[in-house]
C-alpha cells in the first residue's frame, strides 16, 4: 500500500449527514422489533425492496440504534464474482464480528467459516449445503410464522421524494437548481433514493439542468466528468467487483502511488467509491454503478484488466481467492489457469461443506478440460476422478439425475485405468446412485464388477463399503440368501478395519433384509440400534438412513404415532444440517407427508409438502405425489387433476410416484363419478406392479376399483341391463380374487402383510358384498375397526359406508353413531366431499342434522392461510397478497383453495363471509 494512502480523508457517504427522510414508519417497525427482542421476544424481520430504494440506509440507521443500546451487530455482505460468486463470504464476515468465537465451536457448520477455530472439514456425504441450505431453509420456514415481520421498503411517495431531493441538494456544494429542476429530479428518480442522488450529482458536475435519458447514462455521465486518472482507477475497480482491495487495485491499475491516491481520493470525494472502514479496500457506492462502469468497458479492456487481477490473485492465498482467480482467468482467456483455479475452488468449497459450490466449480473444470493442452497436469488429477467428485457433489446437492450422468461418464472414462481402490470407490458411488433411482439390476452388475476388479482384499477400506452396496442390490436381483451372506461379510470386515460408519451401513442393510424376510421385530431392533450408534458417534448420514427405514417399518406395521415421531426427528435433523433434499432427507420428507396424511394430520401434511428452494423435477414430483391424496380429500379436484397430469411423466422414473399417481387417479375418478375410468386406471396400475409379488398396495387398488365396479353393477340393475350387470359383477369378482391372492399368496421374500394391508382387504370384502347387492354393515364395521392403527380418513369413509348399509337395512337409530363419528373426522380434516356425502346421507334418512353433526368449531386454518384470508378480506387481489406475504401468486391461490375447502365455501367472497360469521376474522374498522 502506498504511503500516502493514509492521507486520504474520510469522506461521508452522500446523504449520510442528513436525517433519514421519509422512512419513519419503516424505522419505527424495525426499532419496535429490536425493542421486543431486548424484552425477551426474539424475532426476524425480512426487509425487501428494489435496488437503490434505501434499504441499506435504513438498516444502517437501525444498526446505529442497536449499537447505542449496547447490542452486538453482525453484518455480512455479498461478494459477487462474475457468475461464480462466493456465497459463504457473507457468513464469514458476519461471524467474524463476534469476539466470542468459542461459542461457535459446538456448531461445526458455522465453525468451518472461521479459520481461527481450525474446525474439521465437512463430510462430503452430508448432503446439500450443510450451512447454506440450513440458513435458507430457516428463512423459508420463519417467513411462514406469524411472529416474523415482513417489511417491504417501497419507493418514496412524491412528497417524500421531493423532500429527499431537497435535503440532498442542500448538502451538495456548487449545485444551483431552481425549484423546477429539483422537482424534475424528484420525478425522474421515481422515488428511488440512489437514482435521485446520482441525478443531483450529475447536475452538479455538468453544471446544468439537463438530465441524461437512462440510468446507465446518468451514472456514466458523472464518471466522464472526472479526471482521466479517476476514470482509470474506477474502471479497474469495476473489473475487481463491487468491493476491491487497495493492494490488488494498486497492482492492476498501473498508476504511480501518488497518482493512484489522488485518483482514489477523487473517486471517494465524488461519491463513486466508498472507503471501507478497515482502510484497505474500496466499494462502489452502489452495485448499479459498478455494473454500469463494467458494462461500458471494451472487450479488450476487460480482458486485460481481468488478466491483471488473475496475475495478482495467483500470488495470494486465502479464503475465496481460488474462486476469484478462476473467474478472472476465464474472463481473460487464460484457460489453463482457470482450470487449475476451479479445481482449487472446489476443494475449498468441499472443506466448507458446500457441495453445490463444489459441483459448480468442478463442472466448469470439466467444461475446460478439452480446451487445455495438458488438463491432467493443470488439474492435478484425472478427468474421471473429477467426474466422480462431481457426481458425489451432485448427489449431495439433491440432484440425483445429474449425479448419475456424471458417475456414468466417470465409469466410462476410468475403464482403462489400473487403480483398483479408486475404481472401487467410483463403483460404490455409482451403485449407490443407481439404487437411489431404483435401477437395482444395473447397480448389482456395477457393484459385482467393481468387487471383481478389486479382488478379495479385506484390508482395503473400500472392500466392505462396496460389499454393503452389493448386498443392497443383491436383495432384489440375486435373492435374500445371497444378500444376507454378503451383508454379514461386510459388517465383519468393517469391524475388523474399525470403520464404524460402514458397520452402521451394514447393520442397516441387515435390518432391511430382515424386514423383507418378514422378521419385523428384528428389523425394527436393527434400525434402532443403528440410529442409536450413529447418534452417539455424531454420524448423521447413517442416522438419517436408519430413521428413514425405522419410520417406514413402524408405520407399515401399525405403529403410526411412533413412526411419525421417528420421521419428525429425522426431518428436523436433516433441516438443521442443511440436508433437507439429500437422498434420505427427501425420503424422510416424503414419508412425513404420507404418514401425516394417513394419521389425519392434513395441515401438517400440506406444510411438509411445501418446497421453498430449488430442487430437481424428480424431487418435486415425489413430494407432490405424496400430497395429492390430501388435495383430493379436501375437495380440490381441479387442483388434483392438474397435479396428476403433471406427475404422469414421472411414473417411469420412480415406482412410488407411479403408485401414488394411481391411487390419486382412481380416487379422483370415483369422486367425479366416473367408475369405468377408475377401474381402467386400476387395471393399468396392476399391470405396472405385476413384477412385484409382494406389493401389498395392490390390495388397496383393488378395493378402490371394487367401489367403481359396485357402482357400475348398481346402475346396471337400476336400468335393468342384465349384460352390464354381469360384466360389472365379473369385474368385481376378478378384483376381489386378485386382492385375496395378494394377501394370502406366496411371498418369495417372506414379508408378511401389515395392518394396512389387512384393513384394505376388509374393505375389498365389504365392497365385494356390496357388488353382489348384499351391503353388509358388519363387514364395514370390521373394516373401520381395522383402520384403528391410524388410517383416520379411511376409517371415516368406512363409517359412511356402514351407516349407508344400516339405513338400507332400515336401522336408522344405529346409523346415527357411525355418521357422528365420521362427521367429527371430516370436520377436523376439512374433508369436504366426504362431509357432504355424510350430510346428504343424514338428510336422505330424515335425520336431525344437529343430532349427527359434530359441534361447529373454528376451522383449522394455518397461520399462512389466516394471513391470506385477512388480506383477501381487505380487498387485496392475489398478486397484492403475494407481494405482501413474499409468496407467489400461485401459492396464494393454493392457500385460498385450502381455506375455501375448510370453510365449505365455493368462492373467496363466500369464504370471507363464512369466516366473519365464525369469528375467524376481526371486523375491519370504518
Amino acid at each position: 500500500m502506498s504511503v500516502s494512502r493514509a492521507t486520504i480523508p474520510d469522506v461521508p457517504r452522500l446523504g449520510s449527514g442528513m436525517p433519514l427522510v421519509g422512512r419513519a414508519e419503516e424505522l419505527a417497525a424495525l426499532t419496535a422489533a429490536f425493542d421486543r427482542a431486548g424484552d425477551g421476544s426474539p424475532g426476524l424481520v425480512l426487509v425487501s425492496g428494489d435496488a437503490g430504494v434505501g434499504k441499506t440506509r435504513l438498516l444502517e440507521e437501525l444498526a446505529g440504534h442497536a449499537r447505542r443500546a449496547g447490542a452486538l451487530v453482525l453484518v455480512g455482505r455479498c461478494l459477487e464474482v462474475g457468475a461464480t460468486g462466493l456465497p459463504y463470504l457473507p457468513f464469514v464476515e458476519a461471524l467474524g464480528g463476534t469476539a466470542d468465537v468459542e461459542l461457535l465451536r459446538g456448531r461445526p457448520a458455522l465453525a468451518r467459516m472461521l479459520p481461527q477455530l481450525d474446525a474439521e472439514p465437512g463430510d462430503d456425504e452430508l448432503g446439500r449445503l450443510p450451512l447454506f441450505d440450513a440458513v435458507t431453509g430457516l428463512l423459508a420456514e420463519l417467513v411462514r410464522l406469524p411472529a416474523t415481520d415482513r417489511l417491504h421498503v417501497p419507493p418514496f411517495r412524491p412528497a417524500e421524494a421531493d423532500r429527499f431531493v431537497r435535503a440532498v441538494a442542500a448538502e451538495l456544494a456548487g449545485l444551483d437548481l431552481r425549484d423546477a429542476g429539483l422537482r424534475r429530479v424528484a420525478e425522474r428518480s421515481e422515488g428511488n433514493a440512489f437514482l435521485a442522488e446520482e441525478l443531483l450529482a450529475t447536475c452538479t458536475e455538468c453544471g446544468g439542468e439537463e438530465l441524461p435519458p437512462a440510468l446507465a447514462d446518468v451514472l456514466l455521465t458523472r464518471l466522464e466528468q472526472l479526471p482521466a486518472g479517476v476514470q482509470q482507477a474506477v474502471r479497474a475497480a469495476a473489473v475487481g467487483g463491487r468491493k476491491v482491495a487497495h493492494g490488488r487495485l494498486r497492482r492492476v491499475v498501473g498508476l504511480p502511488d501518488g497518482e493512484l491516491d489522488d485518483a482514489l481520493r477523487g473517486a471517494v470525494e465524488h461519491h463513486v467509491l466508498v472507503a471501507e472502514p478497515s482502510g484497505d479496500a474500496y466499494s462502489f457506492r452502489h452495485a448499479l454503478m459498478q455494473e454500469a462502469v463494467y458494462g461500458d468497458l471494451l472487450p479488450g479492456q476487460r480482458a486485460r484488466l481481468h488478466a491483471g487481477y488473475a496475475e495478482v490473485l495467483a500470488a495470494e492465498d486465502g479464503r475465496g481467492v481460488a474462486a476469484e482467480l478462476a473467474h478472472h482467468s476465464l474472463a481473460s482467456g487464460a484457460l489453463p489457469g482457470a482450470l487449475t483455479a476451479s479445481v482449487a475452488a472446489a476443494e475449498e468449497a468441499s472443506r466448507l461443506g458446500a457441495p453445490a459450490e463444489v459441483l459448480r466449480h468442478l463442472e466448469l473444470a470439466l467444461q475446460l478440460w478439452s480446451a487445455v493442452g495438458d488438463p491432467a497436469g493443470c488439474a492435478g488429477t484425472d478427468e474421471w476422478r473429477l467426474m466422480a467428485r462431481a457426481g458425489a457433489a451432485a448427489s449431495a446437492a439433491g440432484d440425483p439425475e445429474r449425479a448419475l450422468a456424471h458417475l456414468r461418464a466417470a465409469a466410462a472414462a476410468a475403464a482403462d485405468f489400473a487403480d483398483p481402490p479408486g475404481t472401487a470407490y467410483l463403483g460404490r458411488l455409482l451403485a449407490r446412485q443407481l439404487l437411489a433411482l431404483e435401477l437395482d439390476t444395473e447397480a448389482y452388475e456395477v457393484a459385482r464388477g467393481a468387487l471383481e476388479r478389486l479382488g478379495d482384499r479385506p484390508d482395503e477400506p473400500e472392500w466392505p463399503r462396496l460389499l454393503v452396496e452389493h448386498a443392497r442390490a443383491a436383495s432384489s436381483v440375486a435373492g435374500l440368501e445371497v444378500a444376507e451372506r454378503v451383508a454379514e461379510r461386510a459388517v465383519r470386515a468393517a469391524r475388523e478395519l474399525d470403520l464404524p460408519g460402514t458397520v452402521a451401513d451394514g447393520l442397516m442393510t441387515q435390518g432391511l433384509l430382515a424386514y423383507r424376510a418378514g422378521r419385523i421385530a428384528a428389523a425394527i431392533a436393527l434400525q434402532q440400534q443403528v440410529a442409536d450408534l450413529a447418534a452417539a458417534a455424531g454420524a448423521l448420514p447413517p442416522r438419517l438412513r436408519a430413521l428413514t427405514h425405522l419410520g417406514l417399518v413402524q408405520f407399515e406395521h401399525g405403529q403410526g404415532r411412533a413412526a411419525l415421531a421417528t420421521i419428525d426427528t429425522g426431518v428436523r435433523l436433516a433441516e438443521e444440517a442443511g440436508l433437507t433434499w439429500s437422498t434420505f432427507g427427501l425420503e424422510l420428507r416424503v414419508l412425513q407427508v404420507l404418514v401425516c396424511g394417513e394419521l389425519g394430520e392434513w395441515d401438517a401434511a400440506e406444510r411438509a409438502a411445501e418446497i421453498t428452494s430449488a430442487v430437481s423435477g424428480l424431487v418435486e414430483a415425489r413430494v407432490a405425489a405424496a400430497a395429492v391424496r390430501v388435495t383430493i380429500g379436501r375437495g380440490r379436484l381441479d387442483d388434483a387433476a392438474r397435479q396428476l397430469a403433471g406427475l404422469r411423466r414421472w411414473r417411469d422414473a420412480d415406482s412410488q410416484i407411479a403408485l401414488l399417481v394411481a391411487f390419486g387417479e382412481v380416487e379422483l375418478r370415483l369422486w367425479r363419478d366416473d367408475a369405468a375410468a377408475a377401474v381402467a386406471a386400476v387395471d393399468e396400475a396392476l399391470e405396472r406392479l405385476a413384477a412385484d409379488p409382494a406389493a401389498f398396495a395392490r390390495i388397496r387398488l383393488c378395493a378402490l376399483a371394487l367401489s367403481g365396479a359396485t357402482s357400475l353393477a348398481s346402475r346396471a340393475r337400476q336400468r335393468s341391463d342384465a349384460v352390464a350387470e354381469r360384466e360389472a359383477a365379473a369385474t368385481a369378482e376378478r378384483l376381489h380374487a386378485h386382492a385375496t391372492a395378494v394377501l394370502h399368496g406366496d411371498r418369495p421374500w417372506g414379508r408378511a402383510p401389515g395392518p394396512e394391508a389387512h384393513a384394505w382387504s376388509a374393505v375389498a370384502d365389504a365392497e365385494h358384498a356390496r357388488a353382489q347387492d348384499r351391503d353388509d354393515p358388519t363387514l364395514w364395521a370390521r373394516a373401520a375397526n381395522l383402520f384403528d392403527f391410524g388410517g383416520v380418513y379411511e376409517q371415516a369413509r368406512c363409517r359412511w359406508r356402514q351407516a349407508t348399509a344400516l339405513l338400507t337395512a332400515g336401522d336408522r337409530d344405529a346409523a346415527a353413531e357411525p355418521i357422528q363419528q365420521a362427521r367429527e373426522v371430516t370436520d377436523r380434516l376439512g374433508a369436504r366431499l366426504l362431509g357432504d356425502g355424510l350430510a346428504q346421507l343424514a338428510a336422505r334418512a330424515g335425520m336431525d342434522r344437529r343430532a349427527v353433526a359434530s359441534t361447529p368449531t373454528q376451522a383449522p386454518l394455518t397461520p399462512r392461510e389466516q394471513a391470506v384470508l385477512e388480506l383477501v378480506a381487505r380487498g387485496r387481489a392475489n398478486r397484492r397478497v403475494g407481494a405482501e406475504l413474499f409468496i407467489s401468486e400461485k401459492t396464494v391461490s393454493v392457500h385460498l383453495s385450502r381455506v375455501m375447502a375448510k370453510l365449505g365455501a365455493s368462492s373467496r367472497t363466500e369464504a370471507v363471509a363464512v369466516a366473519h360469521a365464525r369469528g375467524l376474522l376481526v371486523p375491519i374498522p370504518g
